[in-house]
């Protein structure tokens, strides 16, 4: 695959439309599940509810996976682009 072209305008922004999609499931996912986490986190304590309850506790767990999901997503991005980005040989 050739690298794409950079040195005009129209050039970069083929390339951003074609950076864009990819991971795009992993990242919106991972942003979801640590939005409805935070809700979890901030709702159970706002309702006097300690770190040990089982809906505090599984709030935790859905933000480390949301995280991680959008990790995934920034890593096959950034794969995509190093793998472009690569002189031909």
């Amino acid at each position: 695959m050739a690298r794409p072209d950079l040195s005009t305008p129209e050039g970069r922004a083929d390339y951003q439309a074609e950076l864009r999609p990819v991971g795009a499931p992993w990242r919106i996912a991972g942003i979801v599940l640590v939005v409805i986490a935070a809700l979890g986190v901030v709702i159970t304590r706002g309702m006097g509810r300690g770190p040990t309850d089982p809906v505090f506790l599984g709030s935790l767990a859905l933000l480390v996976l949301g995280w991680a999901a959008v990790g995934v997503g920034v890593f096959l991005r950034g794969r995509h682009n190093h793998h472009r980005m690569r002189e031909p040989l």
